[in-house]
């Protein structure tokens, strides 16, 4: 979750994600969606394969931030497991552990 310290840093910060998710660190990932919480707050979920996925690119992650630190007012993440997924507007469960079979 972040919250940026205006409109403009928020647009900044979106287009650097979307760099990331295309060309950078966050290629790697299954997906990453931010989503606009507010005016100047976005919620970004990303998953990837597995932990070892996960932790494979936490450096570049974190010199990312600390370059873009100066658009935020606050940043927080959690770190977890996927319990369910669902896909389509009939709400499918998708089991996680076919997922991980690709």
């Amino acid at each position: 979750m972040n919250e940026l310290v205006s409109t403009e840093a928020t647009e900044t910060f979106i287009k650097g994600h979307r760099e990331q998710v295309k060309n950078g660190f966050l290629k790697i990932a299954d997906f990453s969606i931010a989503v606009r919480t507010g005016e100047t707050s976005l919620l970004i979920v990303t998953v990837y394969k597995d932990q070892e996925t996960c932790d494979s690119n936490k450096d570049q992650r974190m010199h990312w931030f600390k370059e873009h630190d100066h658009l935020m007012k606050d940043d927080f993440y959690y770190e977890g497991e996927v319990e369910t997924l669902l896909n389509g507007s009939d709400s499918k469960q998708i089991a996680l552990e076919l997922l991980r079979e690709f």
